[in-house]
């Protein structure tokens, strides 16, 4: 192997790492948002900003399976991200069309279904 080819494998490498680290801190958000019903900030930041290298060439035959995996694990955050938001959506829809006086009479808001 070329020592171009090494240092393409390896940027390659730490460009998929920095993925799989990003989509692992993000899933343990969301687990831990799921189970408490809260917002729930990070446990530990990132170390720093990843910042894509200028030209990292193409990537190696012997990464495209594992890229793909990243990509479908992303594909799914997406999804389910767009579920959060249009279920904010509707949360804050319903609040927002209820009547600010409520007077003397007391107001129940059934949040479940």
């Amino acid at each position: 192997m070329l020592p171009e080819q090494r240092r393409d494998s390896s940027t390659w490498v730490a460009i998929l790492e920095a993925m799989e680290d990003e989509l692992e801190r993000s899933s343990a958000r969301t687990l831990k948002e799921s189970m408490s019903g809260a917002h729930v900030a990070p446990a530990r930041e990132a170390s720093g900003t990843f910042v894509l290298p200028a030209n990292p060439g193409p990537i190696p035959a012997e990464l495209v399976e594992r890229a793909q995996v990243i990509l479908e694990a992303q594909e799914q955050a997406i999804e389910r991200v767009e579920a959060a938001r249009r279920t904010t959506a509707r949360h804050l829809a319903t609040t927002r069309s209820m009547s600010p006086q409520r007077g003397d009479r007391a107001v129940y808001l059934d949040i479940s279904g």
